[in-house]
């Protein structure tokens, strides 16, 4: 499902705050930590970016209806029926040729 089969140098970080905090603070304390396990230097930048943004303009023809859960997306067919958009974007990102591509999948539907 990945990129890559081999996942023995994949990482996961996480950063809780118990208070509240600043942006700022937090991408510092986030590139102090990374720092610290990697030889790595980290910094945020904004870019413009080709995404893919999925967008909603009646979110009631999103419901989940009756039918049975499908979830069918690959060159030649788009097929989800009583599926999340988020899991639908998950999919998107780690199950099909998407997954590779260099640009984000975007969901803006707000449903």
């Amino acid at each position: 499902p990945f990129p890559h089969e081999d996942t023995s140098a994949y990482y996961c970080y996480e950063l809780v705050s118990g208070r509240p905090t600043t942006l700022a603070a937090l991408q510092a304390r986030m590139q102090h930590d990374l720092h610290g396990q990697f030889p790595w230097r980290a910094r945020w930048e904004k870019q413009v970016r080709r995404c893919l943004v999925f967008t909603a303009t009646d979110t009631a023809r999103l419901r989940y209806t009756g039918g049975r859960v499908m979830l069918n997306i690959n060159d030649a067919d788009f097929q989800v029926t009583k599926v999340s958009i988020t899991d639908m974007l998950e999919y998107l990102e780690a199950g099909t040729r998407y997954a590779i591509q260099s640009y984000p999948l975007v969901d803006e539907t707000r449903y």
